[in-house]
């Protein structure tokens, strides 16, 4: 009899078993379709339904990481950033080292104005884990991390993270440039200039790369291959804008400059008095502005300027005595009202003979 009983309940157990079984079968198999149609709803845009089927994926399979994660990318599309927040804050607490998912809380952070949350992040994306071949997502987090530091003037820290970047960008002439840009807006022209004969080497024809060049030579004082490189780009794109009025200012700089090399002494001395004309005319504007009684060292600046320009031309002493009116001139105008960036050319001439 006993042996019956214990039978028909082992029957009664493979049967709870196999219903079981296939219970949680289904389930999977009808989250799974939910998913699937969330995912189509969300690539036809139609992100309130994708939102719907993703909730309905996700009730059924409460752990599943990546029905969260594509729940919380339509909540970031549809602008519920609160609710959003949470869904990748739970996956972040089971899994910290997912980098998807720490570059999109980086993402939303810095969207919501926690810059120093979004830092962490970005660093957590950066080295974190990523699938296979999902690797230009680190770089793109760091990129993102780059302009963060740059938006908050940490300009040291972007250049190291920029320094970084290393083999990952090597044979990427748009990251190149896109590296390049940043290396510039960092304040390091050298890195940048190095970058751009590199994407020149392989690329000679990259007017982008040509005007970045430029810019560089530009930002470095290096006026003469400035005007070369940004003639080259503007030879390739005749719609640079920025680096026709940047040609135009080195240009300027060249035909002010009365220290250029290999330039005859009238011309020199020709130089000087337009530096000192330029500067008296900077100075006088700046004393306008000027709503306090003007100091005597200002006075005496102009005083030097008008006599210099009423004296015949000289020689070389001359184009001396000249320059060091200019800097006087200057020097008078920083104490008062700054930089002369009224007259970015005089401006650029005189902090290269400052040097």
């Amino acid at each position: 009899m006993w042996g019956s009983v214990f039978g028909v309940l082992a029957i009664l157990s493979g049967l709870t078993s196999l219903i079981t079984a296939g219970y949680h079968y289904e389930k999977r198999e009808l989250s799974r379709r939910q998913f699937e149609v969330g995912r189509l709803l969300a690539q036809q845009g139609r992100h309130g339904e994708a939102i719907s089927a993703y909730r309905a994926a996700l009730a059924l399979a409460r752990h599943n990481a990546e029905y969260r994660l594509a729940l919380a990318r339509e909540l970031i599309a549809t602008a519920r950033p609160a609710e959003a927040e949470r869904h990748l804050l739970d996956l972040a607490g089971r899994d910290p080292v997912n980098g998807a998912v720490n570059l999109m809380l980086a993402r939303l952070t810095l969207g919501r104005g926690r810059t120093e949350e979004a830092t962490e992040y970005y660093r957590r994306a950066i080295y974190g884990i990523w699938p296979e071949g999902e690797s230009a997502n680190r770089v793109e987090a760091r990129f993102e991390l780059v302009t963060l530091l740059l938006n908050r003037g940490a300009t040291r820290q972007a250049q190291a993270q920029l320094l970084q970047l290393g083999d990952e960008i090597a044979d990427d002439p748009q990251l190149k440039k896109r590296a390049a840009r940043m290396f510039l807006e960092a304040g390091d022209a050298e890195e940048a200039r190095d970058l751009y004969r590199q994407v020149l080497r392989k690329q000679s024809l990259d007017a982008e790369a040509y005007a970045g060049l430029g810019a560089c030579e530009a930002a470095l004082g290096d006026y003469g291959s400035a005007r070369n490189s940004l003639r080259t780009a503007l030879r390739w794109n005749a719609h640079d804008a920025a680096s026709r009025e940047l040609l135009e200012l080195v240009e300027d700089v060249l035909a002010l400059d009365p220290s250029a090399r290999r330039i005859p002494m009238a011309e020199r001395l020709r130089r000087s008095r337009t530096l000192i004309e330029r500067a008296r005319g900077e100075l006088s504007d700046c004393l306008n502005r000027y709503r306090q009684p003007v100091p005597s060292f200002a006075t005496a600046a102009l005083d030097a300027a008008g006599q210099f320009l009423s004296r015949p031309s000289g020689g070389p002493e001359a184009v001396e005595a000249g320059i060091a009116v200019a800097e006087q001139v200057n020097a008078a105008h920083m104490a008062l009202c700054g930089a002369m960036e009224g007259d970015r050319a005089l401006m650029l001439v005189l902090n290269k003979m400052a040097k």
